[in-house]
């Protein structure tokens, strides 16, 4: 091993996020049964200090604080930069030096790791040194709360925490009408909106862990769940409704840019929302606004282009931000299509750049943005919506690629997105994949490879599943597989999933594309064994029985989706799932109805009442 290429070697390859750079040292530290810690100006009550704390308690041994005599030792460096820590074992303990509080939050999650991964020596810890600072000042994950799913605070406290411990800063509540607005219940109502006291004091556990929780609130699209009734209906560019891809139903789905009502309306929610936030950021969305020109802005687009008017209320929308003290973030989909506006948007708006496919042309848009001087994220995915176990080919590739390509090109950082299309019916844990090896490329570029399952499932079992088997990672890596063995086509999902979301459709659909017999073959013989040993995990986490039916769920799901697929394809071109001969189709009601209970078995567990409605009626087949 080189000291600079620590991430060629099992220890540091195994920290999540890997270091930059790891020195081993040439003797240990003995490790006393009492840990003497001083933690200098990081508060004693912070929860990485924690985190150690059960570290140690985990190999037997006790924290204690101590001013003098100390065993571990912390204090601020000046020389550092901001986040960028120095972390050194040896024989006389601990000392860890940090650019700011942030910074020594960090290292001593890494020390925590450090111990775990040493455990099976247990009365000593291994001699290293560590000079560590994040690639991008920016680290986030953006978690979809709209469809369906709304986690529980409890849920939300421990991904917080979770993420925290991978040095994750920044994480988004991704809403559309998922907050309790005044005078708003008519569109949230059935939703378990969140309030303000919620948002409020999940904002401060955030902040405790150094990481700031951005609002995000819809502002253009995406307001379906508000624009079907009628108290709004009148602000809808399309009030009659369009067909889009987020529900069933043809519904108004945009603000009409060109009515100065919906400025109104955007500026009460933001007075609300945004009070329950210290962060001075906010995501406004304005992605994916398809019916724009189609209705009430027709005539201002003839006239002006319809770039124009998106780029009209854009501004708008950004004097709304700017007068209340905070920076805009938006979706740059709608700008990328005419460019050339890039240069009119305002100087201190941040565009988010996404993109959820391992070839998507990140090296084509960026620099557009990187061109303009304006500040940019880029916004991966997990790959796990519209998939119920996970795309993991896909997952490793599109995360490693958007990482390089930000390095690249200079981005202020990474968003790793978790969405909820068609029912949110992935299982939580599916996530998980994408989140890790996120918070790996955004501290640590170099430390992804898209290839290397095996490192990524060390990941897992370590620091999410914490599985002293070794086998909830490959479970998840198993079902996140079935798509490269099916071997479709199917983009920003895959054929499994898709059976059972356009059910309802005829035979064959445009969005499943690529499956033949022989692979739906090698589906079946590889979900008999995808689970093997599942029985015989040894997770940590007080939920390991829940994580086990989580992924058995999402095993049957694609074994079901495999089955309704075969049978489809038996019948003739342009059937319809009521064309399924009687026992086929007895079969299919069957095993749906055994996974609609499972589902509202599993959701309480984790997620808030309102919305299971809505995510059961993306697994009816039958209308």
């Amino acid at each position: 091993m080189t000291s600079d290429s620590p991430i060629e070697t099992t220890a540091g390859a195994a920290l999540l996020p890997p270091p930059h750079r790891l020195q081993p040292g040439e003797r240990p530290w003995p490790l006393p049964e009492e840990v003497r810690f001083d933690p200098g100006p990081l508060a004693a009550t912070d929860p990485a200090l924690a985190g150690l704390a059960r570290a140690l308690d985990a190999r037997g041994r006790r924290l204690t604080i101590a001013g003098q005599d100390a065993d571990a030792r912390l204090a601020l460096d000046p020389e550092l930069a901001h986040e960028a820590y120095r972390l050194v074992v040896d024989p006389t303990g601990v000392q860890l030096r940090g650019g700011d509080l942030a910074a020594l939050a960090y290292g001593l999650r890494t020390l925590a790791q450090w111990l775990h991964l040493s455990r099976s020596e247990r009365d000593e810890v291994p001699g290293v040194q560590i000079d560590d600072a994040p690639e991008f000042p920016e680290r986030g994950v953006m978690l979809d709360v709209a469809r369906d799913k709304r986690p529980t605070l409890a849920t939300l406290e421990e991904l917080l925490e979770r993420l925290a411990s991978w040095k994750v800063n920044r994480v988004q509540l991704y809403m559309e009408a998922d907050f309790a607005y005044a005078g708003a219940d008519e569109a949230t109502a059935d939703r378990s909106p969140y309030t303000a006291d919620e948002l409020r004091a999940l904002d401060a556990f955030a902040a405790a862990r150094h990481i700031e929780l951005v609002p995000n609130q819809q502002s253009f699209g995406h307001l379906h769940d508000w624009l079907r009734h009628p108290q709004w209906s009148g602000l809808a560019e399309v009030p009659e409704g369009v067909d889009h891809p987020f529900s069933r139903m043809r519904e108004p789905f945009s603000l009409a840019a060109e009515d100065p009502r919906s400025l109104e309306f955007l500026g009460g929610l933001y007075d609300q929302l945004l009070p329950c936030f210290r962060s001075r950021t906010v995501n406004v969305g304005l992605d994916e606004t398809f019916d724009l020109g189609e209705g009430r802005s027709r005539a201002a687009c003839e006239r002006d282009g319809k770039a124009q008017v998106y780029l009209r209320f854009l501004k708008r929308v950004h004097g709304l931000i700017t007068d209340r003290g905070h920076r805009m973030q938006f979706w740059g989909d709608i700008v990328l299509e005419a460019p050339e506006g890039i240069a009119q948007l305002p100087e201190d708006a941040v565009a988010l750049v996404w993109g959820y496919e391992a070839d998507f042309p990140f090296q084509e848009r960026l620099p557009r943005f990187a061109e303009s001087g304006l500040e940019f994220q880029v916004c991966p995915g997990t790959s796990s919506w519209n998939s119920f176990g996970g795309r993991v080919t896909n997952a490793l590739g599109n995360l490693q690629k958007a990482a390089r390509e930000a390095r690249e090109h200079r981005a202020r950082g990474l968003l790793v997105t978790e969405w909820g299309d068609r029912g949110h019916l992935q299982p939580w844990p599916t996530a998980f994949l994408g989140f890790a090896v996120g918070a790996a490329a955004a501290w640590n570029v170099d430390a992804v490879q898209a290839a290397d399952l095996e490192r990524t499932r060390g990941w897992l079992d370590d620091w999410v599943f914490e599985d002293e088997a070794r086998v909830l990672g490959r479970a998840v890596i198993e079902l996140g597989r079935v798509t490269d063995v099916l071997g479709d086509d199917c983009n920003n999902g895959h054929a499994l999933f898709f059976a059972h979301t356009f059910a309802h459709e005829s035979f064959p659909h445009p969005r499943i594309v690529g499956v033949e017999d022989a692979g739906l073959d090698a589906v079946d013989q590889h979900l008999r064994h995808a689970l093997d040993g599942l029985a015989e995990a040894r997770s940590a986490r007080p939920d390991a029985a829940l994580l086990s039916e989580e992924l058995t769920f999402a095993r049957d799901a694609l074994v079901h989706g495999a089955e309704l697929l075969r049978a489809r394809r038996a019948l003739a071109p342009g059937n319809r799932v009521e064309d399924l001969p009687p026992a086929a189709a007895a079969a299919v009601r069957e095993r749906v109805a055994a996974l609609r209970a499972t589902h509202a078995a599993l959701w309480p567990q984790r997620f808030r009442p309102g919305g299971l409605a809505a995510s059961l009626r993306w697994l009816e087949v039958f209308a």
